[in-house]
């Protein structure tokens, strides 16, 4: 079932960027929006340094948002991951 929205090309580009931590996109995370219901765009972008609270108080209360946050853990062999 198509709904009608479709992403702006900057996404696309963007979030495959991200995932690879590649510049410009070494950041922390993404908030996209759907305007005008028909397109998704970036709205906010999150630095490195920021942090998961940072993403949340960016996140509207009451309006619908979409996100990627790149959370760094360390795994239960000790290896570091995102």
């Amino acid at each position: 079932m198509a709904t009608g929205v479709r992403c702006h090309d900057d996404v696309a580009e963007a979030f495959t960027k991200f995932k690879l931590q590649q510049e410009p996109f070494k950041l922390r995370y993404f908030i996209y929006v759907i305007k005008d219901k028909k397109e998704i765009v970036i709205e906010k972008q999150g630095e490195r340094e920021k942090t998961y609270d940072d993403f949340v108080e960016n996140l509207p209360e009451n309006d619908c948002r979409y996100g990627f946050f790149d959370l760094e853990f360390e795994r239960d062999d000790g290896r570091p991951t995102s």
